[in-house]
């Protein structure tokens, strides 16, 4: 198909926030070479949405919820501001847990050896998209 026809036929579609969601990951994804696995958990600590790169998905998301918790709870002991994500580091891979807001989580399972600049650049742009289309299913 020609690109004008795609654009017409993607306008008039209008994608599920469950599609949208996907689609964001999947742009991430691709921004973030390197990352292993993507997903993003609910207050609860389940998973909405994910790329699922590895086994542990449901068990990710649970403790990315925690983790968030935890630094939540760090910050108001010591007085400081809200934790806006949660970085936990190892010799072979990174975990990046960003909050998105009402007690939803994005986690990114990534390789060592990636730049944690652009992952969290990138990172932030697209959580914007994701707590929008959260926004539109609460």
């Amino acid at each position: 198909m020609n690109a004008k026809l795609l654009e017409r036929m993607s306008t008039r579609v209008s994608l599920s926030p469950e599609v949208r969601l996907q689609q964001i990951l999947e742009a991430l994804a691709l921004a973030i070479p390197g990352s292993r696995s993507l997903a993003v958990g609910d207050p609860n600590g389940l998973p909405v949405v994910s790329l699922d790169r590895g086994p542990n998905t449901m068990a990710a998301t649970a403790m990315a919820t925690l983790a968030m918790t935890a630094a939540k709870n760090v910050c108001v002991t010591l007085g400081l501001e809200h934790a806006e994500d949660v970085l936990i580091e190892s010799r072979g891979w990174k975990v990046l847990v960003q909050s998105l807001g009402n007690g939803f989580t994005f986690l990114v399972v990534l390789e060592a050896s990636v730049n944690l600049g652009l992952v969290k650049i990138e990172v932030e742009r697209l959580c914007k998209e994701l707590r929008e289309v959260l926004d539109e299913m609460m």
